[in-house]
């Protein structure tokens, strides 16, 4: 798998606001129709996968969300990253009667079956760093953030 184009600045969300976990998928799905990652189906399936799987991942004091759903929904992969403005709640993965609140959500659009698996593991090898999403926060541009994702996925 090409990780080199995984991550786009057209595909980053700064200051993202949503009330909910629906909200912050739906605009992050929205940023990925809108540029032909994914197709009209793909938001709804991810919704309701994360509300059947959650993917809320408690790290501490910033958490993370790796949200995603079937690659036949997917044109072309891709991950749109979302910083929210605000944390909204997450259920957990693997505990799904709790809730995380989270400021990052990673929405993959992954075009093979066998790549969800792997990226999902290159992410969390990336997001288990508390430096990699301390400097994601304190970025002030999405070509900040592009270059975070980049060096991060190459090593």
């Amino acid at each position: 798998m090409d990780y080199s184009s995984i991550f786009e600045q057209e595909i980053i969300q700064f200051g993202l606001s949503a009330k909910n976990y629906t909200e912050a998928i739906q605009s992050l799905g929205d940023l990925l129709l809108k540029h032909g990652y994914v197709k009209d189906t793909y938001t709804k399936n991810a919704i309701d996968r994360e509300k059947e799987f959650p993917t809320g991942l408690p790290l501490g004091k910033d958490n993370v969300a790796l949200p995603h759903t079937d690659s036949i929904h997917v044109n072309r992969q891709g991950i749109a990253l979302g910083i929210l403005e605000n944390p909204v709640d997450f259920h957990i993965m693997g505990n799904p009667e709790e809730v995380v609140p989270v400021r990052l959500v990673f929405l993959m659009a992954i075009k093979e079956n066998d790549d969800q698996v792997k990226m999902l593991q290159v992410l969390m090898d990336m997001i288990q760093k508390p430096a990699f999403i301390s400097t994601l926060l304190c970025a002030k541009s999405k070509a900040e953030i592009l270059d975070i994702l980049c060096s991060s996925i190459a090593n």
